[in-house]
């Protein structure tokens, strides 16, 4: 090693760190109620995106999901009771989707409360990201070359901002000088991040600034 450390690596570092070490826990923005329901759930970005679009390339006896049971519900999240031992995949930051019991739509959200219990399982609470969470297809682009493989994100709520989208993507996707090409509503839309908003294990949610290139012709 020659000494040098990758910004990336170190942010990525401090931000976990953090989650860790704050003198105080952030406060919860919204009152929570009381329930008992199951939620099954899929985990990490790969995990996400399976849940999300079940037709993927994965095959199905190759996603792994869990069964957990909601405590409680907010605006902003849920607290929910993992009844078994949980896997080393579970800690704070890691995204997860959520199907609610007889639901039809996927909720996307972060954990960002984990207690283990002694006995086994653990109780966690999960940030809300997204209720109507959309899987894209992108391509990267750096100055005038496109990659030919497209890359594979998630659109968080898409439709509440025309100007500006969040977007969860691989972790350090969101580089300098990179925007995003993609094919959304028969427009070519381009992408180009502005901030990160968070990061986790395996993504990074970045707020991303849209701009239409072109618009299919209607039929005639």
């Amino acid at each position: 090693m020659d000494g040098r450390l990758q910004p990336g690596k170190v942010v990525d570092v401090i931000d976990h760190l953090a989650q860790y070490w704050a003198p105080k826990v952030s406060g919860r923005q919204h009152p929570r109620h009381r329930i008992k329901s199951r939620v099954t759930v899929a985990w990490g970005l790969d995990g996400a995106l399976d849940a999300l679009d079940p037709v993927g390339s994965r095959p199905a006896e190759n996603r792994a999901m869990e069964s957990w049971i909601v405590e409680n519900v907010s605006a902003g999240g849920v607290g929910a009771l993992v009844p078994s031992i949980p896997g080393e995949w579970l800690q704070v930051g890691c995204l997860v989707a959520m199907l609610p019991e007889g639901g039809r739509n996927w909720i996307l959200g972060t954990v960002k409360r984990l207690r283990r219990n002694d006995e086994s399982g653990a109780q966690v609470g999960i940030q809300t990201l997204a209720r109507s969470p959309t899987p894209v297809a992108f391509r990267i682009q750096l100055d005038n070359a496109t990659a030919f493989r497209a890359e594979t994100g998630i659109l968080l709520d898409p439709g509440i901002s025309e100007a500006e989208v969040p977007v969860v993507m691989r972790a350090r996707t969101s580089q300098r000088g990179r925007t995003f090409v993609l094919e959304r509503d028969g427009r070519r839309t381009q992408l180009v991040p502005i901030a990160v908003m968070a990061r986790g294990p395996d993504y990074e949610v970045a707020r991303c600034r849209q701009l239409v290139r072109s618009k299919r012709e209607a039929p005639r």
